[in-house]
């Protein structure tokens, strides 16, 4: 959706890991100014990963979950379980919806491997 806002949160191991995405975001970027991206890696700079990524930014998350925005989680599994771990957190001391709601309702969306 063109109006849509779009939260993007990236988790790799190096700079380097994304930076075939770099020119693409850019360009679209540079037509659109509705996507915001957040980058985390967990082998160099601040060593983050992206669940902790999201629960910096769980403003941000809470905030889609509640307008009935859509969560997407795409990468390896162990990554998706300990995103999936984060959100059950978050939303169990900030609201009332749980995972199994999200997934039921459409909300939460997942391609991992």
């Amino acid at each position: 959706r063109e109006s849509a806002k779009i939260h993007l949160f990236w988790g790799g191991r190096t700079a380097a890991s994304s930076a075939i995405y770099d020119e693409i975001l850019r360009e679209r970027l540079s037509r659109k100014r509705n996507i915001n991206i957040c980058k985390s890696y967990s082998r160099e700079g601040n060593k983050q990963y992206v669940q902790e990524l999201v629960l910096q930014q769980k403003d941000i998350v809470l905030k889609t979950i509640e307008e009935g925005g859509l969560l997407m989680i795409c990468g390896s599994l162990a990554m998706q379980h300990d995103v999936l771990d984060m959100l059950e957190k978050l939303l169990a001391e900030n609201s009332t919806i749980g995972l199994d709601e999200l997934m039921h309702n459409g909300q939460l969306k997942m391609d991992c491997y």
